[in-house]
């Protein structure tokens, strides 16, 4: 979750009391034509950041050991619309486990799925730079799907990774357009070495 002053405030409520360990937070959606702004809602649990105990960071904002400042940011707020509820003496196993389990699954629908990612990033202000750059992602992921498609009925005993063919398919077609062009043999058919292309007079990259 992003950081700003009313979740500021969340982290010091959970801080004062164990009952607001968890709470509802309201965030403004897009807009709607003759509905405005629709709110969604959902709880945000808080805990201490990896290896600090969220008690140790308690104690140290009653005790007024530690600058305030320095004790937020080692809070760690999930966000979550699933059942999750405050700890407490009996019910407490809930709370921790859904920290627990939330590593594994952040790898899972975050790091994985944006490993190798197609899109093309731009600081730039201009849209059609954005809009050109959205075209060729485009283009790029249609290209990783025909590779799909054609590999897998021709290798379908190989593990599905069409992106790692494609690049290695169209590495070979290079190597076989610089054949041609040229008339003498590619530099190598397989790996190319740094000191045997610059032998050849060319480096392809």
């Amino acid at each position: 979750m992003r950081e700003s002053k009313k979740l500021k405030e969340m982290k010091e409520a959970a801080l004062k009391d164990p009952k607001d360990r968890v709470q509802i937070y309201g965030m403004k959606d897009d807009y709607v034509k003759g509905k405005g702004y629709p709110c969604i809602k959902f709880k945000a649990a808080f805990y201490g950041k990896k290896n600090i105990n969220f008690g140790k960071l308690r104690a140290q904002y009653t005790n007024g050991t530690r600058d305030l400042k320095d004790i937020l940011t080692d809070i760690f707020v999930l966000a979550t619309n699933g059942f999750i509820q405050s700890p407490n003496a009996n019910k407490k196993y809930k709370f921790y486990k859904t920290r627990k389990e939330y590593g594994g699954r952040w790898r899972i629908e975050i790091s994985y799925r944006e490993d190798n990612p197609f899109i093309m990033y731009s600081t730039s202000a201009d849209p059609n730079v954005r809009n050109f750059y959205y075209i060729i992602s485009l283009l790029l992921y249609n290209f990783w799907i025909i590779a799909n498609i054609f590999t897998h009925k021709k290798r379908y005993w190989l593990a599905k990774e069409p992106k790692a063919y494609f690049k290695e398919d169209f590495k070979i077609l290079l190597l076989k357009a610089f054949e041609y062009f040229v008339n003498t043999d590619p530099p190598i058919s397989k790996f190319c070495r740094t000191k045997e292309l610059i032998g050849k007079g060319c480096i392809i990259i």
